[in-house]
């Protein structure tokens, strides 16, 4: 259940009588839905779903900026959250791209979320499972699929993305001037690899230290396992990241995927790897009517391309949904800092700060904590390779 609650008085002054505050309370008793809470005079409206409360707040938005009046609003979805926010920030996108706040009629205004996209393409779908083709406002485009979105309706099945509600989560990669927004609100990362064809390790650190920075649980899923001598290969190489305590999962995708299931369970999780590794036969063993969704949204978006060039989002149930991206040849990292790829690397928590170098880059330092804990097998060698590779890239040295 969902609750809001509009603050509509200010707090009442520290010196108050008790009596007076006795008659408030005696008198709001008398009106549903108002209550004297904290010295504050509220109302708390409560809805079936995200979607309801949403589209409440952003009715409220739209009449609080035409009336030059603006509440302060605390709402609490789930795990999302949005208190404290000013209600005109819901109404823009950030960016240099912001216009006056057009006209808007009320029976025109939608929540949902984003369930494809594709470069400025993006299929919005809203609580009651209806579907719109939505372009963003302005030149650059900060939406996500898995973003939760106001947008207003311009015709039967088309819509303007207003504003992207706050988001739990934001996985990404970045080069030096660009940064590509794969997933929003995910709780979970899985990366595909198999035992054939040769997998990139480091691909696979790049995707966990983006996972660890965004505080996400990861998966790594070994798919065509029924190639039993490469299945054996392709595991030991996989022993430094089961050392570090991420999950492995052995699959045939071929053969079914119900295996799964249970691990995609109340989860948002984003399916990432790179071309080749079997996405789309997992996607196709879960989501037996996938291919046909696919071309839907092809003809829905204009786009004309399939699952390898658009970012979809399925549903499990009305707790769990999977991500299914466009295959992945590099990740770049320029978005985090020296210190967050650090502590990307799980392991190594518990060792840094404690180089004899305050300003140690665990590169070639004498009295470097990481490299002594990988001589005595606290860290996996091929994992602080994989990190001073990806330092060095990513620095520059």
């Amino acid at each position: 259940m969902s609750k809001l609650s509009e603050r509509m008085s200010k707090p009442q002054p520290a010196g108050t009588p008790p009596l007076a505050q006795v008659k408030i309370d005696e008198y709001l008793r008398q009106v549903p839905g108002w209550e004297h809470r904290d010295g504050v005079i509220c109302k708390t409206y409560s809805f079936k779903n995200y979607y309801e409360a949403m589209a409440f707040v952003n009715m409220v938005a739209w009449v609080a900026h035409r009336e030059d009046h603006h509440p302060d609003m605390q709402v609490g979805c789930l795990e999302h959250a949005l208190c404290g926010r000013h209600l005109d920030e819901r109404f823009h996108l950030r960016g240099e791209d912001r216009i006056p706040l057009p006209d808007l009629k009320e029976d025109r205004i939608f929540a949902g979320q984003v369930i494809a996209a594709y470069g400025r393409n993006y299929l919005v779908e809203t609580g009651d499972g209806r579907q719109y083709a939505c372009f963003p406002r302005g030149k650059r485009s900060t939406v996500a699929c898995g973003d939760r979105v106001m947008f207003a309706q311009t015709a039967e099945e088309q819509g303007v993305i207003e504003a992207v509600d706050p988001r739990s989560t934001l996985f990404s990669r970045s080069a030096a001037q660009r940064q590509k927004l794969i997933a929003a609100n995910v709780s979970q990362l899985a990366i595909v690899v198999a035992a054939e064809p040769s997998f990139s390790e480091e691909l696979i650190n790049r995707c966990l230290v983006a996972a660890e920075y965004q505080d996400m649980r990861t998966l790594i899923l070994l798919n065509k396992c029924d190639l039993k001598e490469a299945a054996q290969a392709a595991l030991a190489r996989l022993e430094p990241y089961a050392q570090a305590g991420y999950r492995l999962v052995q699959l045939s995708a071929l053969e079914g995927a119900g295996a799964l299931r249970p691990l995609l369970a109340r989860e948002a999780t984003v399916l990432v790897g790179q071309s080749g590794m079997g996405k789309s036969t997992i996607i196709n063993a879960l989501f037996p009517d996938a291919r046909v969704a696919t071309r839907e949204i092809s003809v829905f978006l204009a786009s004309g391309r399939h699952t390898t060039t658009q970012a979809r989002l399925y549903r499990l149930d009305a707790d769990s949904t999977l991500i299914d991206c466009p295959g992945l040849q590099e990740f770049g990292l320029h978005h985090l800092s020296q210190q967050d790829i650090e502590a990307g690397f799980v392991e190594f928590r518990s060792f840094l700060g404690h180089c004899r170098f305050q300003n140690c880059r665990h590169l070639s330092e004498p009295g470097c904590a990481l490299t002594q804990a990988a001589l005595d097998g606290a860290i996996h060698p091929r994992r602080l390779d994989m990190f001073r590779r990806i330092s060095r890239a990513e620095s520059g040295h």
